[in-house]
């Protein structure tokens, strides 16, 4: 399935470049051929959710940044088990946030936290954290009363200590 996808785009940018040579996204058919086939390996997105959740664990985050728990004997490469979690979009109102008793600058402080973790300190870096993906919810229990649900580990980078 992801040939014929990466061979469209690959198709489309051609085809522009061939009106518009100076139209300069090659990189966008490259990065596409590179990453599409981990985000479709549900194995690797398990393996990516556990250590994500093995970094938040060890930087005493985590009960304040959820990993859903996957289940490997229930999935393969193609079919993802997991828990399900609940939460509100990162695009929620201030409003909402207000409502259930959360700060939005509780939860953008929670976010730096946990991605700064991933990045400076694990060197692991989740990459698609668009508000689909980063949940939030008020949980009494929780630290500052409220958690982070982080979703869809297909994608991670390393980033090199030199950098």
């Amino acid at each position: 399935m992801a040939r014929t996808e990466i061979a469209g785009i690959e198709a489309i940018l051609s085809a522009v470049r061939f009106v518009s040579p100076t139209f300069g996204f090659k990189w966008l058919a490259e990065e596409v051929r590179d990453n599409l086939p981990k985000e479709l390996d549900f194995g690797l997105e398990a393996e990516n959710a556990e250590r994500c959740r093995q970094i938040m664990a060890a930087a005493d985050l985590g009960d304040a940044v959820v990993v859903p728990q996957t289940y490997s004997d229930l999935s393969s490469t193609r079919v993802l088990t997991m828990d399900f979690e609940e939460g509100h979009s990162l695009a929620s109102t201030a409003a909402v946030m207000k409502a259930e008793g959360v700060r939005c600058l509780s939860i953008v402080r929670r976010f730096s936290e946990a991605y700064a973790e991933m990045a400076f300190v694990a060197g692991f870096l989740h990459c698609d954290p668009h508000p689909g993906n980063v949940l939030w919810r008020r949980k009494a229990s929780a630290p500052g009363g409220f958690q982070l649900v982080l979703l869809d580990h297909g994608l991670y980078r390393e980033v090199p200590e030199d950098l």
